[in-house]
Order: C-alpha cells, then structure tokens, then sequence
C-alpha cells in the first residue's frame, strides 16, 4: 500500500491556527494502493482489511458507519494533535480535529499506530512489554484519559 493523506482544514488546539487543507498536516495513511489526497467525499477503493492492516483495530464496526483516530500535526507550531476521520458507506463523512479523551476513544475502530506517544505521556509507561504491544493498552490509555 502506498502513502496517502486524509485533507482537511483542522484548529489546531494548542495555537489556535487552522491548517489548510493539503498535506501540510501529515495525516499520512496506507489505505489506499496508490497514492491520494483523501477528502471529505471522497470514496477510496478500499476493505475492511485495508482498514485492519493500516490501523490498530479498537473494535470491528457491524456497521457502515465508523471512525478512525488519525494523528495530524499542526504546520504553525508543529504541535501533534487528533483527528476523526468518519466511513459512512467506504465514503468520507468528515475529519475533525478532535481532543483525546474517554469519549472519543470509546468512539473508534480503528486507531492510528501513533498512539504510542499519547499512551506513554498520560500512562508513564511504554505501550510495549517485554517488546510486544500490550494486550491492554487500550483500556490502560482510558483509565488515564478525562471522560470527556
């Protein structure tokens, strides 16, 4: 799978500044098979399984409609953030800049293998154990996040 990114016009929580909606972001994902910029609209020729090999799975959606946690950078002051990329029928619904908390966690699929950064700053610990992934990291990470 090539690099693609998800584009969108996301603020930035920590300046203040909204992105544009290009690159700039580096919301890269490996969903599709060539290279795209992914849009509000847009419609990928892409599986279940690409969502599965590109992304940690929280849970498998039983439905059409589900969300991804998608990390993003801000281009004004570099700070890491997060993003909802929302599927309603394989088709992007939205990208929204979102805060990490309980809520927003309980509300994804799938999660971008980035999550390591936020699970060692709010848990103090490394998300590996004896150098593989924690099997609980997920509910370590809630444990540690506000509810909303």
């Amino acid at each position: 799978m090539s690099i693609s990114y998800f584009v969108a016009a996301l603020r930035c929580p920590v300046c203040g500044n909204v992105s544009p909606a290009d690159t700039s972001t580096r919301m890269q994902t490996h969903l599709a098979n060539d290279p795209e910029l992914l849009a509000v609209g847009d419609g990928p020729d892409i599986t279940m399984g690409s969502f599965q090999q590109s992304y940690l799975t929280a849970w498998l959606p039983d439905g059409k409609r589900f969300s991804i946690l998608q990390r993003w950078h801000c281009p004004h002051c570099q700070s890491a953030n997060w993003a909802e990329v929302t599927f309603d029928d394989w088709a992007i619904a939205s990208i929204e800049d979102v805060k990490l908390t309980r809520a927003t966690l309980d509300r994804m699929s799938f999660i971008d293998d980035e999550i390591y950064e936020s699970y060692e700053a709010a848990t103090g610990e490394s998300k590996f154990l004896d150098g593989k992934r924690r099997p609980d990291y997920l509910e370590r990470l809630r444990a540690h996040l506000a509810e909303a």
